[in-house]
């Protein structure tokens, strides 16, 4: 079946542009702001949702709700992110939180908002990204697990990306290391062949150094590895759309 995505824009401000200086296009882009904006009060959670009603008309039935940011960083545009997520969790069932970040990180932070294990600040420090390293996505995942806790509803956070293969490795490798000792030699041997060679690809990559060259099936194994899917930043699935769906 074919989702229907909705891109929820929210500005704070609209845009003011000076009469004397400002072309009649700036004037009718202007002009159609004020017309289309849904005006908030805050962007900072914890505030009630009477100024985003209008929201639910626009997400509609919508199973994912796509939140993007100008700029990385910016303290406005994740508080917002958190506001939105406690609107769309607590109004619409909204159960899944997902952003561009290490599957396996996220899947630990996970078991924080779901079960309160361990410490969320050195959780979000282990995702090894800057960006979702601020004050402002802890309180995000702080409120996440109080909502958790409340009864009110499930929300879970989740990751879609691979930026870095450490802890997807070590996971296997303790895994093989309980269930099938035998094959851990063989496995950690593929294992540093596939770090190697990644970390090659990406320094080609990114300072345009050419590298030896690598053998094709050391090339296939780490191909997924420094990929980054150009998706959504972060998405919502309510929990009538897959029941029990964990990503």
């Amino acid at each position: 079946m074919k989702l229907r995505r909705a891109l929820v824009a929210a500005p704070l401000l609209l845009l003011a542009l000076a009469t004397g200086g400002a072309s009649e296009d700036d004037k009718a882009v202007a002009d159609w702001m004020r017309t289309q904006a849904v005006p908030l009060q805050t962007p900072e959670a914890g505030h009630g949702f009477r100024d985003m009603q209008p929201l639910k008309q626009i997400v509609g039935n919508a199973r994912i709700v796509a939140l993007g940011e100008a700029t990385h960083g910016t303290r406005e545009f994740f508080q917002l992110k958190h506001r939105i997520l406690e609107f769309l969790a607590s109004e619409m069932g909204f159960t899944i939180f997902s952003i561009e970040a290490s599957m396996p990180e996220a899947y630990r932070l996970n078991d924080y908002v779901l079960n309160g294990n361990g410490d969320p600040a050195q959780l979000l420090k282990g995702m090894d990204f800057w960006t979702w390293d601020t004050q402002e996505v802890l309180d995000m995942i702080r409120w996440m697990r109080d909502f958790n806790k409340s009864g009110k509803g499930r929300i879970e956070f989740t990751g879609f990306d691979m930026q870095t293969p450490d802890l997807a490795m070590r996971t296997v490798n303790e895994f093989v290391a309980k269930n099938d000792s035998d094959y851990l030699a063989s496995l950690q041997k593929a294992s540093d062949l596939a770090r190697a060679a990644c970390w090659r690809l990406t320094t080609r990559r990114n300072t345009a150094l050419q590298a030896p060259p690598i053998g094709s099936a050391t090339k296939s194994s780490c191909r997924l590895l420094p990929m980054r899917p150009t998706l959504i930043s972060a998405e919502f699935l309510p929990a009538t759309a897959v029941p029990g769906l964990t990503i």
